[in-house]
């Protein structure tokens, strides 16, 4: 059973996506927070396992927020929402965030994002990808990375351009989840990229099918 706190001053949202993830099967919201230091007295270590925090939440900023949240040994898996900005989308690692959702998804996407990242995966809802993937990119990026990293490094990096899953991409590949993981490493200490989301952004950025 995935534990959930929802985190949202909005009542009609905070109220629906209490409906929405109880009725889910293998999902159950154990608290609801209006804003920060709500949270903080919610989050401990172990508990939720993932916490759905909305960005205009009162209290703190999301940032002062997240580095309480760890300093107190919360480890749940953050998925923020509202309205987000590409700026915000680029603080990613910064944050520490697992996944975002724009104030525009509806509740399946929701329910998509707690499972994906309870899995350990990174989600980004197809509203917050367009919002990444609206910067263009050069010729010149996409040859230093064709030369750094080998073709299998190259058919993961267009498979999480298409935001697919590590598991999704190593069924496709036949190889195992582990073998994906490790050339994601790989791949991101080629590209000198650090933090939880870096690659999945600059893959999202460079190489999306429509960019």
């Amino acid at each position: 059973m995935i534990t959930v706190c929802i985190a949202t001053p909005v009542s009609l949202l905070r109220e629906g996506l209490l409906r929405v993830l109880n009725q889910e099967r293998g999902i159950l919201v154990t608290a609801t927070a209006l804003s920060g230091e709500e949270v903080l007295r919610s989050c401990r270590a172990g508990h939720p396992e993932v916490l759905l925090l909305d960005i205009a939440l009162p209290g703190r900023s999301s940032a002062s927020l997240l580095r309480r949240l760890r300093q107190r040994g919360c480890d749940a898996a953050i998925l923020l929402f509202g309205a987000l900005t590409s700026e915000i989308a680029d603080d990613m690692r910064r944050l520490d965030v697992q996944g975002l959702l724009s104030s525009v998804d509806d509740s399946e996407e929701f329910v998509r994002a707690v499972h994906r990242v309870r899995d350990g995966e990174v989600f980004l809802s197809a509203e917050v990808e367009r919002s990444i993937v609206g910067v263009a990119t050069t010729p010149s990026v996409v040859s230093r990375v064709e030369k750094l990293l080998t073709p299998t490094e190259m058919q993961i990096l267009r498979a999480l351009a298409e935001n697919r899953t590590s598991r999704e991409i190593a069924a496709g590949m036949f190889i195992s989840y582990r073998t994906v993981q490790k050339h994601r490493a790989n791949m991101a200490r080629k590209l000198n990229l650090n933090g939880r989301n870096a690659l999945l952004t600059f893959a999202l950025r460079h190489f999306a099918p429509h960019s």
